[in-house]
């Protein structure tokens, strides 16, 4: 009997992997089609600027438009990184000037809180807690999903 019960626990345990496996595979087909959807979108735009630029003879540069300093306000992957990395850089001179207060505390108990996870699922809290310095994201120049966190070089 005890070994009956053994191997059912063992049967759930097993079943809750495939289950794992089959929703990773229809995450990941999910985050693909969203890239492929953002790639065309950025590349309809970039077009469009490039068009802009070559009949205004350039007094509409595609390079600031698309850094957000252009004659065209656009809100483009490298106009709203640029955003989130100085707020996020000022918030955190604003976090590190508190000298240790209430708001230190606040923010990294926020960022320890995962309010979308279901009671009584775990049991515990979530060894993946998000990064606090992680501010945004943008394609690469091959098209590939990449992190920006504020204290990355290239900007």
């Amino acid at each position: 009997v005890e070994y009956r019960d053994e191997l059912n626990g063992q049967l759930e345990t097993y079943r809750a992997l495939k289950v794992n496996e089959d929703y990773r595979k229809q995450l990941g087909k999910r985050v693909s089609v969203m890239t492929a959807q953002w790639r065309k979108r950025k590349r309809v735009a970039i077009d469009f600027l490039i068009m802009m630029e070559e009949s205004t003879d350039g007094s509409v540069s595609m390079k600031k438009c698309m850094s957000g300093d252009g004659q065209m306000d656009i809100d483009s992957d490298e106009a709203v990184v640029k955003g989130a990395l100085e707020f996020g850089k000022k918030k955190l001179a604003q976090r590190s000037g508190d000298g240790g207060g209430k708001k230190r505390r606040i923010v990294a108990s926020m960022a320890n809180s995962n309010k979308r996870q279901k009671i009584g699922v775990n049991g515990g809290t979530s060894d993946y807690s998000p990064d606090v310095k992680f501010v945004a994201v943008r394609l690469d120049v091959y098209g590939n999903v990449e992190r920006v966190h504020l204290n990355d070089e290239k900007d």
